[in-house]
């Protein structure tokens, strides 16, 4: 990864990059539903993601030992795989299999986040993040924060 400087201290990170994710699924039967109860076939599921996008971050020195440093990323993400999930059950007592699949996801999304690290005199940095993942009919949000110790 290449960094450059731009403008007053602000550090800009651009980024491209492959990732490849497998879940898989054991398969399950269900007891104590009598009639309604269902058999799960096993599944697996892939996905194959091209990335490219940046970083832009800048760090302020509070004095005493104290840094804030506030950040922000933007990606731009395109599915190589399948963009559908399915799943195949069945009632135990009957063998008819039933067959549902999910909404297409879309190909193309962003990645985006904002968030900032306190890193205290002690060795100790304070995080707060938010970050997001949007598609066409899928939006993955989380908030994190924590303390992290250096030593």
């Amino acid at each position: 990864m290449v960094a450059s400087e731009v403008g007053a201290c602000w550090r800009l990170q651009p980024s491209i990059g492959l990732r490849y994710k497998e879940l898989g699924r054991n398969q399950l039967t269900e007891s104590g539903g009598g009639a309604l109860a269902l058999a799960v076939r096993s599944d697996e599921l892939s996905s194959l993601r091209s990335m490219a996008g940046a970083r832009i971050e800048r760090r302020f020195d509070l004095g005493n030992g104290y840094r804030l440093t506030p950040a922000g990323r933007l990606f731009w993400t395109h599915e190589l795989s399948d963009v559908t999930t399915s799943t195949t059950a069945a009632f135990v007592n009957r063998g008819a299999a039933m067959r549902t699949t999910s909404a297409k996801s879309g190909r193309d999304g962003a990645v985006v986040g904002i968030g900032t690290n306190l890193e205290l005199p002690n060795g100790l940095v304070a995080y707060a993040n938010y970050g997001a993942q949007v598609r066409d009919n899928t939006t993955a949000q989380a908030i994190t924060a924590g303390l992290r110790f250096a030593w």
